[in-house]
């Protein structure tokens, strides 16, 4: 998982961050710590990108993000 906050030219906050599954791939952090992250984040606009192999763990990062029932 990688964090880039950076400012424009002008002015605007933004956050970018890129995520690795566990599933099929050596990851260096869980998933599960994006919610720990992203409650540190200032930035207004943020821009992601995931990297999951199987269905089945992008199905689980959507439920997962989408917060408690």
């Amino acid at each position: 998982m990688a964090l880039y906050e950076g400012t424009t030219h002008s002015g605007v906050d933004y956050a970018v961050i890129d995520l690795q599954g566990c599933v099929f791939m050596n990851t260096t952090n869980h998933p599960s710590t994006l919610l720990t992250l992203l409650a540190g984040i200032q930035a207004k606009v943020s821009w992601w990108t995931f990297t999951l192999r199987p269905t089945s763990e992008k199905v689980a990062m959507g439920w997962h993000l989408d917060g408690p029932a």
